[in-house]
């Protein structure tokens, strides 16, 4: 760590009550690790975060840390990483039917309805993917399913009409491949999601 200003764990975990203790038996992970997973796990169950100014000493340029720039910036990613790694998978399923339904359709059908359908189709398949591995693997998640599964859906639907007409416009103002317009808004999608799925479907109650 760097800077005169830093949370100061021990002090932290001293003012807090015993109940309040007990919520941070089962956080998972291992040194840098934990300290990013009880500080998320604090803001997820509102648990004030008091900063305390202390002296930073470095002994021999810090030789002696056991920090690893790899390993535990792995750990402390891992949410985010896994995430990345499950909305990847669940994006190649949707972009590729996508594409799929868009040349089933084409020539038959209004441009603006081949998108909608073809961006429906295949949020439908790759969302069914992205919940049950965010649920269970990411966010890991034990409530019961019917109420992030609500949630879930309701922020599919929103990112699936916000896809839909944004794909649709930018291809009536752009000489651009329908699918390829879809990379570009489904990844600025993406980043959106990740924030509301961690801090409302999943988050824990």
């Amino acid at each position: 760590m760097c800077g005169v200003k830093v949370s100061d764990t021990q002090t932290g975990l001293r003012a807090l009550s015993g109940k309040t203790m007990k919520k941070f038996l089962l956080t998972k992970g291992e040194r840098f690790e934990f300290e990013m997973n009880m500080l998320i796990e604090s803001k997820e169950k509102s648990v004030p975060i008091l900063e305390v100014p202390i002296q930073t000493i470095y002994i021999d340029e810090n030789k002696t840390s056991n920090f690893s720039p790899l390993r535990d910036s792995l750990r402390i990613y891992s949410v985010f990483m896994k995430f990345l790694i499950s909305s990847s998978l669940s994006f190649v399923v949707d972009i590729l039917l996508f594409a799929i339904l868009v040349n089933m359709f084409d020539n038959i059908l209004d441009k603006a309805l081949v998108i909608f359908l073809a961006t429906f189709g295949a949020r439908v398949c790759s969302s069914l993917i992205n919940y049950t591995i965010n649920k269970n693997r990411v966010f890991n998640v034990t409530e019961k399913r019917i109420g992030t599964i609500l949630r879930y859906y309701i922020l599919c639907t929103i990112q699936l009409v916000c896809s839909w007409l944004l794909v649709w416009l930018f291809y009536r103002l752009l000489p651009i491949e329908e699918s390829a317009i879809k990379i570009v808004v489904d990844f600025i999608l993406f980043i959106i999601s990740f924030q509301i799925q961690r801090e409302w479907v999943f988050k824990k109650r």
